[in-house]
Protein backbone atom coordinates (compact mmCIF):
# COMPACT_ATOMS: atom_id res chain seq x y z
CA UNK A 1 0.00 0.00 0.00
CA UNK A 2 2.83 2.40 0.83
CA UNK A 3 4.17 2.22 -2.73
CA UNK A 4 0.88 3.75 -3.91
CA UNK A 5 1.20 6.78 -1.60
CA UNK A 6 3.18 8.96 -3.98
CA UNK A 7 3.58 12.70 -3.28
CA UNK A 8 0.52 14.80 -4.18
CA UNK A 9 -1.80 11.77 -4.28
CA UNK A 10 -5.25 12.68 -2.95
CA UNK A 11 -7.16 10.00 -1.07
CA UNK A 12 -10.09 9.74 1.27
CA UNK A 13 -10.20 7.79 4.53
CA UNK A 14 -12.74 8.04 7.34
CA UNK A 15 -10.62 8.02 10.50
CA UNK A 16 -13.72 8.22 12.70
CA UNK A 17 -14.88 4.91 11.28
CA UNK A 18 -11.39 3.43 11.41
CA UNK A 19 -10.98 4.45 15.06
CA UNK A 20 -14.34 3.10 16.24
CA UNK A 21 -14.29 1.00 19.45
CA UNK A 22 -12.90 -2.52 19.22
CA UNK A 23 -15.49 -5.31 19.19
CA UNK A 24 -13.41 -8.47 18.93
CA UNK A 25 -13.19 -11.02 21.73
CA UNK A 26 -10.04 -10.53 23.77
CA UNK A 27 -7.61 -13.45 24.09
CA UNK A 28 -6.87 -15.09 27.46
CA UNK A 29 -3.88 -13.83 29.44
CA UNK A 30 -4.13 -10.44 27.80
CA UNK A 31 -1.69 -7.86 29.24
CA UNK A 32 -3.46 -5.32 31.45
CA UNK A 33 -5.15 -2.51 29.46
CA UNK A 34 -4.10 -4.02 26.12
CA UNK A 35 -6.80 -4.30 23.45
CA UNK A 36 -6.45 -6.64 20.51
CA UNK A 37 -8.34 -5.11 17.61
CA UNK A 38 -10.25 -7.21 15.12
CA UNK A 39 -9.12 -7.13 11.49
CA UNK A 40 -10.08 -3.83 9.87
CA UNK A 41 -9.21 -4.39 6.24
CA UNK A 42 -9.31 -1.59 3.71
CA UNK A 43 -8.33 -1.04 0.11
CA UNK A 44 -7.01 2.04 -1.66
CA UNK A 45 -9.06 2.15 -4.82
CA UNK A 46 -7.94 3.50 -8.18
CA UNK A 47 -8.21 7.29 -8.59
CA UNK A 48 -11.48 8.84 -9.71
CA UNK A 49 -11.26 12.00 -11.81
CA UNK A 50 -13.53 14.74 -10.50
CA UNK A 51 -13.40 18.46 -11.27
CA UNK A 52 -10.03 18.16 -12.96
CA UNK A 53 -8.48 16.35 -9.98
CA UNK A 54 -7.94 12.67 -9.20
CA UNK A 55 -8.94 11.33 -5.79
CA UNK A 56 -8.45 7.75 -4.60
CA UNK A 57 -11.33 6.55 -2.42
CA UNK A 58 -10.81 3.90 0.25
CA UNK A 59 -13.30 1.18 1.07
CA UNK A 60 -13.61 -1.76 3.45
CA UNK A 61 -12.43 -5.11 2.13
CA UNK A 62 -9.61 -6.48 0.01
CA UNK A 63 -8.41 -5.29 -3.39
CA UNK A 64 -7.43 -7.77 -6.09
CA UNK A 65 -4.02 -6.05 -6.06
CA UNK A 66 -2.48 -6.79 -2.62
CA UNK A 67 -0.33 -3.64 -2.90
CA UNK A 68 -3.53 -1.61 -2.44
CA UNK A 69 -4.56 -3.34 0.79
CA UNK A 70 -3.96 -2.21 4.34
CA UNK A 71 -5.23 -2.88 7.83
CA UNK A 72 -6.17 -0.09 10.21
CA UNK A 73 -5.04 0.10 13.85
CA UNK A 74 -7.16 2.50 15.91
CA UNK A 75 -6.05 4.88 18.62
CA UNK A 76 -7.79 3.91 21.88
CA UNK A 77 -7.32 6.46 24.63
CA UNK A 78 -5.82 5.03 27.81
CA UNK A 79 -5.12 1.61 26.25
CA UNK A 80 -2.50 -0.13 24.16
CA UNK A 81 -4.33 -1.11 20.98
CA UNK A 82 -2.61 -3.75 18.85
CA UNK A 83 -2.97 -6.14 15.94
CA UNK A 84 -0.84 -9.09 14.83
CA UNK A 85 1.71 -8.04 12.20
CA UNK A 86 1.31 -10.53 9.37
CA UNK A 87 1.30 -10.10 5.59
CA UNK A 88 -0.51 -6.77 5.21
CA UNK A 89 0.79 -3.29 6.05
CA UNK A 90 -0.90 -1.78 9.11
CA UNK A 91 -1.69 1.95 9.16
CA UNK A 92 -2.73 4.11 12.13
CA UNK A 93 -3.47 7.78 12.83
CA UNK A 94 -3.94 10.64 13.01
CA UNK A 95 -0.79 10.98 15.07
CA UNK A 96 -0.16 13.74 17.59
CA UNK A 97 2.66 12.31 19.70
CA UNK A 98 1.77 8.71 20.62
CA UNK A 99 4.50 6.09 20.45
CA UNK A 100 4.05 3.09 18.17
CA UNK A 101 5.66 -0.23 18.99
CA UNK A 102 6.47 -3.49 17.26
CA UNK A 103 6.59 -6.13 19.98
CA UNK A 104 6.29 -9.84 20.65
CA UNK A 105 3.56 -11.36 22.80
CA UNK A 106 5.61 -13.86 24.76
CA UNK A 107 2.67 -16.16 25.54
CA UNK A 108 2.16 -16.92 21.84
CA UNK A 109 5.35 -15.70 20.18
CA UNK A 110 3.22 -13.53 17.89
CA UNK A 111 4.75 -10.28 16.58
CA UNK A 112 2.33 -7.35 16.88
CA UNK A 113 2.06 -3.66 16.09
CA UNK A 114 0.78 -1.47 18.93
CA UNK A 115 -0.41 2.10 19.44
CA UNK A 116 0.08 3.43 22.98
CA UNK A 117 -3.06 5.53 23.41
CA UNK A 118 -1.79 8.64 25.16
CA UNK A 119 -3.35 12.09 25.17
CA UNK A 120 -1.59 15.34 24.22
CA UNK A 121 -1.40 16.31 27.90
CA UNK A 122 1.26 14.19 29.62
CA UNK A 123 -0.47 14.67 32.97
CA UNK A 124 -3.82 13.37 31.69
CA UNK A 125 -5.02 10.28 33.59
CA UNK A 126 -5.57 8.32 30.37
CA UNK A 127 -2.02 9.07 29.25
CA UNK A 128 -0.69 7.75 32.54
CA UNK A 129 -2.87 4.61 32.28
CA UNK A 130 -1.65 3.78 28.78
CA UNK A 131 2.01 4.26 29.70
CA UNK A 132 1.56 2.26 32.89
CA UNK A 133 -0.04 -0.59 30.94
CA UNK A 134 2.97 -0.69 28.66
CA UNK A 135 5.44 -0.61 31.57
CA UNK A 136 3.64 -3.43 33.40
CA UNK A 137 3.63 -5.62 30.29
CA UNK A 138 7.36 -5.08 29.70
CA UNK A 139 8.44 -5.53 33.31
CA UNK A 140 6.29 -8.63 33.83
CA UNK A 141 7.80 -10.28 30.78
CA UNK A 142 4.48 -10.58 28.96
CA UNK A 143 5.90 -8.78 25.93
CA UNK A 144 9.28 -8.18 24.34
CA UNK A 145 9.74 -4.80 22.61
CA UNK A 146 11.34 -5.00 19.17
CA UNK A 147 11.22 -1.47 17.75
CA UNK A 148 9.47 1.79 18.64
CA UNK A 149 9.06 5.27 17.19
CA UNK A 150 7.17 8.53 17.47
CA UNK A 151 5.98 9.27 13.92
CA UNK A 152 5.69 13.04 14.23
CA UNK A 153 9.44 13.24 14.86
CA UNK A 154 10.33 11.53 11.56
CA UNK A 155 10.52 13.41 8.27
CA UNK A 156 9.38 16.95 7.44
CA UNK A 157 6.65 18.45 9.63
CA UNK A 158 3.19 18.20 8.07
CA UNK A 159 -0.29 19.29 9.21
CA UNK A 160 -1.47 15.67 9.51
CA UNK A 161 0.37 12.41 10.10
CA UNK A 162 -0.37 8.72 9.68
CA UNK A 163 2.10 5.93 10.40
CA UNK A 164 2.59 2.39 9.20
CA UNK A 165 4.30 -0.91 9.95
CA UNK A 166 5.00 -3.51 7.29
CA UNK A 167 5.13 -7.29 7.50
CA UNK A 168 8.93 -6.95 7.32
CA UNK A 169 8.77 -4.94 10.59
CA UNK A 170 9.68 -1.66 8.90
CA UNK A 171 8.22 1.57 10.29
CA UNK A 172 7.12 4.61 8.28
CA UNK A 173 5.79 8.11 8.82
CA UNK A 174 3.16 9.24 6.30
CA UNK A 175 3.15 13.04 6.16
CA UNK A 176 -0.16 14.50 5.00
CA UNK A 177 -2.26 17.61 4.51
CA UNK A 178 -6.03 18.07 4.20
CA UNK A 179 -7.27 19.84 1.09
CA UNK A 180 -10.58 21.05 -0.24
CA UNK A 181 -12.59 18.44 -2.10
CA UNK A 182 -12.85 18.96 -5.87
CA UNK A 183 -16.12 20.47 -7.13
CA UNK A 184 -18.72 17.76 -7.56
CA UNK A 185 -17.02 15.49 -5.02
CA UNK A 186 -19.00 16.12 -1.80
CA UNK A 187 -17.97 14.79 1.55
CA UNK A 188 -14.93 14.87 3.78
CA UNK A 189 -11.81 16.75 2.74
CA UNK A 190 -9.28 14.43 1.09
CA UNK A 191 -5.83 13.81 2.44
CA UNK A 192 -2.88 14.87 0.29
CA UNK A 193 0.33 12.86 0.53
CA UNK A 194 3.39 15.01 1.28
CA UNK A 195 5.95 12.32 2.06
CA UNK A 196 6.41 8.72 3.16
CA UNK A 197 9.56 8.41 5.27
CA UNK A 198 11.21 5.28 6.63
CA UNK A 199 11.92 5.37 10.37
CA UNK A 200 14.82 3.56 11.99
CA UNK A 201 13.07 3.63 15.35
CA UNK A 202 14.35 2.85 18.81
CA UNK A 203 15.06 -0.74 19.53
CA UNK A 204 15.22 -3.17 20.89
CA UNK A 205 13.82 -1.29 23.82
CA UNK A 206 10.99 0.87 24.95
CA UNK A 207 10.27 4.61 25.05
CA UNK A 208 9.07 4.44 28.66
Amino acid sequence: MLTKLVPNLLFRFDTQYGNRPATGQQPPNQPFNFVRVEDRRFKLRHPVSVGGQSVSPTAAGNHINPERNFKWLPWILGKVAYVPLRTTTVVTGEMSGCWLIIFRLNATGQVCFGHIGTFQDSSHSDTKEAIQAWKIAVRSGQITPIRAFNPITVGPNTPKTFAAATAAQELYTIGLDRVMAPPGFPGAMPYKVIHVTHAVGVGPGTPY
